[in-house]
């Protein structure tokens, strides 16, 4: 159920309705067998819960440099957990994020500063 779309339009969900709603997220937890105590654990559904927030109150999703580099940061903490930070897969993806601070034109963010400080070759 839409809880917030129905809010937004003066309806509010009865108890069944939510208790239904609620169910239905349990079952989806056991079907994929995570356990109870990590239910609320949005890791792995994270960004798909994010754009559906968006969706929900009719904004924009996330880039998807930012769930890409997500995804590779668990992967190489997961397969080379002793030498995660030494290695930069998702280099590529750093120089999206830093052109998307550029569009913000957020001059007093720090990163920016002291990118543009060590003159990386971005400008």
């Amino acid at each position: 159920m839409d809880w917030n779309g129905a809010f937004k339009q003066g309806k509010i969900a009865t108890q069944n309705e939510m208790m239904e709603s609620i169910k239905a997220f349990y079952d989806q937890c056991e079907a994929y067998a995570k356990p109870m105590h990590q239910c609320h654990d949005l890791v792995d559904i994270e960004f798909k819960y994010m754009d559906w927030l968006a969706d929900q109150s009719g904004s924009e999703h996330l880039e998807t440099w930012r769930s890409k580099m997500k995804d590779i940061a668990f992967q190489q903490l997961f397969n080379n957990p002793d030498t995660y930070r030494d290695q930069w897969p998702d280099e590529d993806l750093h120089q999206e994020a830093l052109l998307c601070l550029l569009k913000l034109d957020i001059t007093s963010c720090w990163l920016l500063v002291h990118l543009i400080e060590m003159d990386q070759g971005l400008f």
